[in-house]
């Protein structure tokens, strides 16, 4: 398997800011794309179907695991995400590298499927638990203090697996570009763009 087609997996907790990273990461370079994962959950405002997600029914998303369409799935916070063979393929296809953003359930999933040599596996983490606080309530809005608790708690228990992970990347608060910048430089040290 040649460069282009090594596996990129940026993962974390809820809030850390996988997606931002991830798109800042293919706006510097073009060899890169990201997969896009399908979800049953609700789109976002501002939410793009088929670019930010392929947003699914319940029934559709069974039914794709039944016909073993998913390279990796789970359920994180009362949905379903799963990212297709054939994303992938396609992005493999057209000479760009896969950029799987996923929960770090899905990442370990992974990392179990594909020899080490074949992805690079980035664990993005906040500075701090209050600011990863601050980060799902401001995104998420109205909700509930019972909510927040149970994403808190997943966080926890996601945090302690980041040394399951290649690199540990601090995503500090007002410093994109520079988390953004740290993961181009982890992926030029591994040789992972052409």
């Amino acid at each position: 398997m040649g460069k282009k087609h090594k596996l990129i997996i940026i993962s974390g907790a809820s809030g850390t800011g996988k997606t931002v990273v991830a798109l800042g990461l293919l706006k510097v370079n073009k060899k890169l794309k990201r997969v896009v994962t399908y979800t049953t959950r609700k789109r976002r405002p501002g939410e793009v179907a088929g670019q930010d997600y392929h947003f699914v029914t319940e029934n559709k998303f069974n039914q794709m695991v039944k016909n073993k369409e998913f390279f990796e799935y789970a359920a994180v916070h009362n949905y379903y995400y799963g990212n297709a063979y054939e994303e992938i393929k396609k992005i493999r296809d057209s000479g760009q590298s896969p950029v799987l953003v996923i929960d770090v359930q899905g990442g370990l999933t992974v990392k179990k499927k594909i020899r080490e040599k074949e992805r690079l596996m980035i664990f993005l983490m906040p500075e701090s638990k209050e600011q990863l606080k601050q980060r799902i309530k401001k995104r998420k809005g109205g909700m509930s203090k019972k909510d927040l608790e149970l994403r808190m708690t997943d966080a926890d228990k996601e945090m302690k697996l980041a040394g399951e992970y290649d690199y540990l990347v601090v995503n500090k608060q007002g410093k994109l570009d520079e988390t953004i910048n740290m993961v181009v430089e982890i992926i030029k040290k591994e040789n992972f763009l052409l």
